[in-house]
């Protein structure tokens, strides 16, 4: 903002409006993620939005065209696309040092690890709990509702496969150079949670398949690994694992692929190091595209609702990226979005 006034308010609206006001960060539960960017755009305001960025296809096919047509800059928050080890990988990768590419194995931390107190309680007092359940279906009040955990109810995200499937889902589709479109086929297994509150999945593994015959497969299985993603290609594997924003945490089968320069014609990843926020007040006064942009958020975070819907169906599903359709299969389309609670719309 241009101003010096500091305003508390509990709808986003109020702020959208003010002219002084250039930019804002949406780091809502996800379930909000789609309709607080598209009122800051519609007002004019640049966004930088966490991933992941949608909670169906179609609300961030969406948000993606209404930043296009605003001409608005937009940053989907996500900082392994400037961490070290994992934009290292990727671009070793892209650029074919490690041969024909065959395989991507990415390993998500295992969440949660307890099922969810449903019992109803009374909303505390500075919480707007009606605006909190925003488009989401009326229910009651209970802690393990809101805040971090939210993350596990299907009412408002899609589990781990989007919470962290947003970062190293991504990673995966920039390393295979897919980031404006997605794989082909998907089908999927996991256990989704019937015992208390929470009822995401768990225990999961997606499969998914690209139009250059790449497979990526997405686990919880392993828990020794706090998250990460390995690459095999023809000559050679690359693994990158989570190790804190600023990791290092790389390794390469040989080794010797770890000490191969990019060069200067070789593909060069964009990135910062600094991390997405610095990234997105550069751009914002450059009006030059971010590392992580509306139309990758969405494609990355179409990623995750596909794995999440072939489990869902327990098939072999086959996706049009063009179209944004599942192929021959109305049923698996009727998941692609769903209805928001009135009075909120698109």
């Amino acid at each position: 903002g241009r101003g010096n006034g500091l305003c508390l308010t509990r709808d986003l609206r109020e702020l959208v409006i003010r002219d002084d006001i250039d930019a804002v960060i949406v780091s809502t539960p996800d379930h909000w993620h789609v309709l607080a960017s598209l009122w800051a755009i519609r007002h004019g305001k640049d966004v930088y939005c966490e991933k992941p960025l949608s909670r169906t296809v179609a609300e961030g096919r969406v948000l993606s065209d209404e930043t296009a047509r605003f001409s608005r800059i937009f940053q989907t928050g996500s900082e392994f696309r400037g961490t070290y080890n994992f934009h290292r990988a990727a671009e070793l990768v892209r650029n074919g040092y490690i041969g024909e590419l065959k395989e991507m194995d990415v390993y998500l931390p295992r969440n949660p690890v307890f099922p969810g107190d449903p019992q109803p309680m009374p909303a505390p007092k500075e919480l707007d709990y009606e605006m909190w359940l925003g488009p989401a279906p009326a229910a009651p009040y209970t802690v393990d509702r809101v805040h971090f955990n939210y993350r596990w109810i299907l009412d408002y995200s899609v589990g781990m496969l989007a919470d962290w499937g947003g970062h190293l889902l991504d990673q995966a589709q920039w390393a295979v150079n897919r980031e404006y479109s997605g794989p082909v086929s998907v089908q999927a297994t996991g256990r989704f949670l019937t015992e208390g509150l929470f009822d995401t999945a768990v225990d999961f593994k997606v499969e998914y398949e690209y139009d250059n015959g790449v497979r990526l497969v997405c686990d919880d299985r392993h828990p020794e690994w706090s998250g990460g993603i390995r690459y095999i290609g023809s000559e050679g594997e690359i693994t990158a694992r989570y190790a804190g924003y600023k990791g290092r945490d790389i390794t390469a089968t040989p080794a010797s692929l770890l000490r191969i320069p990019i060069r200067p014609d070789d593909h060069h990843l964009y990135t910062c190091p600094e991390g997405p926020e610095r990234n997105f007040l550069d751009c914002v006064k450059s009006r030059t595209t971010t590392y992580y942009p509306a139309e990758v958020g969405h494609r990355s975070a179409t990623v995750c609702h596909l794995g999440h819907i072939a489990m869902l169906l327990g098939e072999l599903l086959y996706w049009d990226s063009e179209k944004e359709q599942f192929i021959n299969n109305e049923r698996a389309n009727r998941h692609l979005s769903r209805a928001m609670r009135s009075p909120w719309h698109l």
